[in-house]
């Protein structure tokens, strides 16, 4: 009696397996291609492919510049700013500054460090400067 069950069991998982199956190969009609269609589907993916690599080549690559490096530049535009203003506040990768020279005459490079807490020539604290 189990080896008939057994043997029930393993026909309906046979048959269920196949239908599956069946239903798979309508599901990509690409499996009906011969094998000349594929080839040439094949021939063109690798082309395309290859025309895009040479494109990615042919273009000219940024340097890599590494981020310290950027760090360094921007903290150099922005205290270069031509538009400081005496009391304006620079915000670089090595803290807070104000800018103590005279407006649009960054050149000098006068600026003071602005300690957490501490507050700049006009009376207001660094940690609120939309109050000024």
């Amino acid at each position: 009696m189990a080896a008939w069950r057994a043997a029930l069991l393993i026909a309906l998982f046979i048959a269920a397996t196949d239908r599956c199956a069946a239903e798979d190969v309508e599901e990509f009609p690409d499996s009906q291609l011969t094998h000349e269609q594929w080839q040439h589907r094949l021939d063109e993916a690798k082309r395309r492919t290859e025309s895009f690599v040479e494109k990615l080549r042919s273009q000219p690559s940024e340097p890599f510049v590494p981020e310290r490096e950027q760090q360094e530049i921007a903290d150099h535009r922005a205290m270069r700013d031509q538009t400081l203003q005496q009391g304006d506040i620079v915000s670089t990768s090595r803290g807070l500054f104000i800018y103590t020279g005279r407006d649009n005459d960054s050149a000098t490079g006068a600026f003071r460090r602005l300690e957490p807490g501490q507050r700049n020539g006009a009376g207001q604290s660094s940690q609120h400067p939309h109050n000024r």
